[in-house]
């Protein structure tokens, strides 16, 4: 909402986008500051009850100042220099090509809504980013997947580490291993052969006996052995 109020109060475009000096300002940074300030004054986000007059203001500062021709000729009127206005520096159009626009030298006669201007602004910016995408895309390098690696070198340890784990009894460890094994493996006793297993049934009374003496007996005496019996045909 200060943003509102200061684009109402500014005395000049620049001051509206946001610059503090009258002077030439190149196109990339009045493009950065009018994507920056669009979002926080546009109506639609902005809750001020004028957010829509900022909003008018500042797309007019941007259709002004976003053309060479026309801030030239603002800044002129702004300052009453007769000099020669300032052209775009080529170190800025080196480094990134200006985005395509359809602002003309010349005032057009039907002058836009500030919805026209931020529609056209999103469109050019979507244009670039679509062209920056494809140039980056064209540019790369890909290494081919079987290009050989060279192999990592062995590790290297100084004369120090190599002198303490020597010195740090393997040798002894070693030889307490050695019958620490041995005496264990004399110690490991064959298993025991088995042992045979003497156990027996009564299949009429389906029940399992340690011995066939246990087994006699209890056919002998088992009444559940002789109901058994009696049952059979």
């Amino acid at each position: 909402m200060a943003e509102v109020e200061r684009i109402l109060k500014a005395r000049t475009y620049y001051h509206v986008m946001g610059f503090h000096v009258v002077q030439y300002v190149e196109q990339a940074d009045v493009r950065r500051q009018y994507k920056a300030l669009a979002r926080q004054v546009h109506p639609d986000k902005c809750p001020h009850k004028d957010a829509e007059d900022a909003f008018k203001r500042l797309s007019a500062a941007y259709e002004c100042l976003a053309n060479d021709t026309l801030q030239n000729e603002y800044l002129a009127k702004t300052t009453g220099s007769k000099k020669r206005p300032r052209q775009p520096s080529t170190r800025a159009t080196a480094t990134r090509p200006s985005p395509p626009t359809t602002s003309k030298p010349t005032r057009p006669k039907t002058p836009r809504t500030a919805d026209d201007i931020y529609a056209e602004f999103l469109r050019e910016e979507e244009r670039q980013a679509e062209m920056d995408f494809h140039k980056r895309g064209f540019e790369r390098i890909f290494d081919p997947i079987d290009k050989p690696r060279p192999l990592s070198p062995p590790p290297v340890h100084s004369d120090e580490f190599v002198a303490d784990v020597l010195s740090s009894g393997l040798d002894m460890k070693q030889t307490k291993w050695s019958q620490f094994a041995s005496s264990k493996a004399k110690a490991t006793t064959p298993s025991a052969s088995p042992v045979p297993n003497d156990s027996a049934c009564c299949l009429l009374c389906r029940r399992k006996f340690p011995s066939a003496a246990h087994l006699a007996r209890h056919k002998a005496e088992s009444k559940l052995h002789a109901a058994n019996v009696a049952k059979l045909p």
